[in-house]
């Protein structure tokens, strides 16, 4: 099995395009839309968001919400 340093490195090469492909998806914006909807995200909100990418999710809330921590791999 791979270790972390190799999968972060895997990852990172393949995060490089993962961003356009995530932000010119209409598929993708709907589920962006479906989850912010769902999270109802307050002013007085701090948030995790694990798995964060490239911040298709995190950039967004991050202007509705007290505090923003986000965590990648990559």
């Amino acid at each position: 099995m791979p270790n972390a340093t190799i999968l972060r490195r895997r990852w990172g090469r393949r995060a490089r395009t993962w961003d356009h492909h995530v932000t010119t998806s209409p598929a993708f914006e709907q589920v962006r839309h479906a989850v912010l909807t769902r999270a109802r995200a307050r002013p007085q909100d701090r948030v995790v968001d694990l798995g964060a990418g490239t911040g298709f999710l995190t950039l967004p809330l991050a202007a509705d919400v007290e505090h923003i921590l986000a965590i990648d791999i990559a």
